[in-house]
């Protein structure tokens, strides 16, 4: 679970925000678009079998607040999160918001000092 908002997400990501509001909030990242609930960001991934990009309608209907996608289709108008490979973009994220993470609970130097 995360505590971010779109920017944030989209900035660790390394992707680009269209038609959304930059106020909201994301908790998760989806890429089961029938696991798609509010505040959750929905990655379309292309498999072997099936492209996450066809499903991102029914991910935004479930619930989702975003889309992240490496389809750059003009004439899309849903919130979204535009990125080169989404693959690497969820890489990128997880690396972020874990080093935020360890920095958060890593105590400073000062605070392993104990008093004499």
């Amino acid at each position: 679970m995360i505590d971010t908002n779109v920017c944030e997400l989209s900035r660790a990501c390394e992707g680009k925000l269209f038609d959304v509001d930059e106020q909201i909030k994301i908790s998760k990242v989806v890429i089961n678009d029938k696991k798609a609930e509010n505040n959750c960001c929905y990655a379309a991934i292309k498999g072997a079998m099936h492209d996450g990009n066809d499903f991102s309608e029914f991910a935004l209907k479930n619930g989702a607040s975003i889309v992240m996608t490496d389809d750059k289709e003009k004439g899309k108008t849903f919130p979204r999160i535009e990125v080169e490979d989404v693959r690497a973009a969820l890489m990128k994220g997880a690396r972020y918001y874990r080093e935020k993470e360890l920095k958060r609970c890593t105590p400073s130097a000062e605070a392993l000092e104990r008093p004499r």
